[in-house]
């Protein structure tokens, strides 16, 4: 079965538009040198590296720009052009998620760890001349042996400027949405207090003899176990929510009160930077994931609560 690379029509061709087609003999048509041949729809990150990776198709200077854009957690009813009429999006008005402006949308994800050596398709833009920027969530980690080797930055995989989290949105990182740890599952420290508590009141009502050196002993350990896990919760934000630029931090823990409006504001200078040369921008929104958040000026304007404040305010930001 043979496979060529071609494009589905000339007004296509020239907005980058391609597929594969396969050609395939039938049983009765091989016997006659007849073929047949349908188009097959391609997977959108090997459009992207076909694009990028095949030489003479495209001229230097109209080389397409790519902004590939991911919302965590967003649920596919949750956009008007899928039917939502209660919460107000861009992509509801006509013509947006239309032929008037090419773009596709992808609701199809599955978790896969990758082999760190993979090529990714910012390393093969990079090579190609394009600029390449990931601003947002990366949620792939920094380093492997040591806290500052960067072993895992994006720049490693491509990205010549990075704006965004290490790690992702946790809960830990939004002040009064509690912890991602769920200590008393694995660590049942209440209930360790119970019983050392109980065990004191019994000791002394006479019913427990046991030397009280050793409920000492037992009360100083309860105490110092619960207080260097305390320790460590309340310093969560400080060791993982962290803001980089680049290679440095520029905010630790980083505030999310207004984090959509300046990432997209980065978004907005990377692109008019970049105006004069061919570009890939990946911006990998901390909304709508959890711990939910919304600025000032989006809070109260769903019917859906703080989710809704943030579906709206990733719209305004797209």
């Amino acid at each position: 079965m043979p496979w060529r690379l071609v494009p589905l029509n000339a007004a296509e061709a020239n907005m980058a538009v391609w597929t594969w087609r396969k050609e395939k003999n039938s049983r009765k048509g091989a016997r006659r040198g007849h073929t047949r041949s349908w188009s097959e729809p391609m997977d959108p990150s090997s459009v992207l590296l076909l694009l990028l990776g095949v030489s003479g198709v495209l001229l230097l200077d109209n080389r397409p720009n790519f902004v590939l854009m991911m919302v965590d957690d967003l649920g596919i009813g949750d956009l008007g052009c899928y039917g939502n009429d209660t919460l107000r999006t861009f992509f509801s008005l006509p013509g947006i998620a239309g032929h008037s402006r090419p773009g596709v949308f992808l609701f199809n994800a599955a978790s896969g760890g990758l082999p760190s050596r993979e090529v990714t398709f910012a390393t093969i833009a990079k090579q190609q001349g394009y600029e390449t920027a990931l601003i947002g969530k990366w949620h792939l980690g920094l380093n492997c042996e040591t806290r500052d080797d960067h072993c895992h930055h994006p720049s490693v995989h491509g990205f010549k400027y990075f704006f965004g989290i290490p790690l992702t949105n946790l809960r830990d990182c939004q002040p009064g949405h509690g912890t991602v740890f769920q200590l008393e599952k694995y660590l049942p420290l209440r209930t360790f207090g119970i019983i050392l508590a109980s065990a004191v009141v019994l000791h002394f009502a006479g019913f427990l003899p046991v030397p009280r050196g050793v409920l000492l002993v037992l009360l100083m350990l309860v105490a110092t176990l619960t207080g260097l896990v305390a320790g460590f919760i309340k310093m969560m934000p400080y060791l993982n929510c962290l803001l980089y630029r680049n290679h440095d931090i520029v905010e630790q823990p980083f505030a999310s009160e207004n984090m959509t409006q300046r990432m997209t504001r980065e978004a907005v200078d990377f692109i008019e930077r970049n105006s004069a040369r061919p570009f890939l921008l990946f911006f990998s929104f901390l909304q709508v994931h959890t711990a939910m958040f919304a600025s000032a000026a989006f809070r109260g304007t769903s019917r859906h609560g703080i989710y809704g404040d943030a579906v709206h305010e990733v719209d305004w930001s797209v």
